[in-house]
């Protein structure tokens, strides 16, 4: 059975360009509708060089996706990334008034006195979720609501582009004629694309090995806990290591991505980390089922998550609208 809910995401790749509709069924997997995909043009190195070509190259693979699924794209979640992002630390507190019970919120005042602390006119938050709350300075919480306390603290990790770069790939689908273009950082993608909901919750190091770029990303208790965004090239290796050897050194890496097929992947790791690294598939639709589209199958995945927590009376707003509004509603399941 199928749910009357489509999904229509778009992934810009390092050499082509996908634009996908999907619809969820009721066991929880998607059905594809319809897609296109062209080569890329006007991006390099995830930075758009030639913002008429890039446009040309997206409103067409989401051309050729709106005629074979029939479906029109008014919604579109895009995979980020930048060259230049930044794993960001950020704390913010709340007085809390009345009987001291802790409501909701009481927490998003706290969460959005973090974001608003971390701030910066030249930054753009993309990825925001709380890793703790303190509770009257002293007492950690996992779910502060319903605790009484006279003050609420929350930890959060951040990921922020340049708002240069996100403002221009906003800019992009706004010339593409699409309303409402929200953005997933798109480690986040990649974590949800291999990773089944129940191992959500587990400590897993993963690497994305692109084309572009090698994407480092800790996850944990169902988020990124640390991230780290190299361009490929011969460095990668020694750069797992580190990354690997500064998250407490697993028994295990996963590695997906456009490099992860390279049957001399293991030669290029395992001399510089000695535990087992183990290519990690996709878990979606079979024709996304090669590594190379991890963090496309991935962002079917959060489009899905978002969606249930998006407002419906947020969903007409402008595509400019705060993008901090469109990623932190996905946190809110959690309180």
């Amino acid at each position: 059975m199928f749910s009357r809910k489509t999904l229509c995401v778009t992934d810009f790749g390092a050499e082509t360009v996908i634009a996908v509709c999907a619809e969820k069924k009721a066991d929880g997997s998607f059905h594809l509708l319809g897609g296109g995909e062209v080569a890329a043009d006007g991006v390099e190195r995830g930075r758009i060089v030639h913002l008429g070509d890039a446009v040309e190259c997206v409103h067409e693979a989401i051309r050729k996706a709106e005629k074979s699924s029939g479906v029109k794209f008014r919604a579109v979640y895009y995979n980020l990334d930048d060259p230049g992002m930044e794993s960001v630390r950020a704390q913010g507190s709340q007085s809390i008034s009345g009987e001291g019970e802790i409501r909701r919120s009481d927490v998003r005042r706290a969460r959005h006195t973090a974001l608003r602390l971390a701030a910066h006119f030249d930054k753009s938050v993309v990825y925001a979720r709380e890793t703790g709350f303190l509770i009257d300075d002293r007492d950690l919480v996992a779910s502060p609501v319903g605790v009484f306390g006279r003050k609420l603290g929350v930890s959060m990790h951040l990921l922020v582009a340049g708002a240069e770069h996100f403002g221009m790939w906003q800019k992009l689908f706004y010339r593409c004629q699409v309303p409402h273009a929200i953005p997933v950082v798109s480690a986040w993608s990649t974590a949800y694309g291999i990773l089944p909901k129940e191992d959500r919750r587990k400590r897993s190091l993963i690497f994305d090995w692109g084309k572009d770029f090698l994407n480092g990303i800790l996850f944990e208790d169902g988020a990124i806990r640390d991230h780290a965004l190299w361009l490929t090239d011969e460095n990668a290796p020694s750069r797992i290591k580190a990354f690997w050897e500064k998250n407490g050194s697993p028994a295990e890496i996963l590695v997906t991505g456009d490099l992860a097929a390279d049957k001399n992947l293991a030669d290029l790791i395992q001399p510089a980390i000695p535990v087992p690294a183990r290519v990690a598939l996709p878990l979606g639709p079979a024709k996304l089922g090669e590594a190379k589209y991890a963090s496309l199958a991935g962002l079917l995945h959060v489009a899905d998550e978002l969606e249930k927590q998006r407002p419906r009376t947020s969903r007409g707003r402008h595509a400019f609208a705060s993008v901090q509004e469109r990623v932190t509603a996905f946190m809110q399941e959690y309180f």
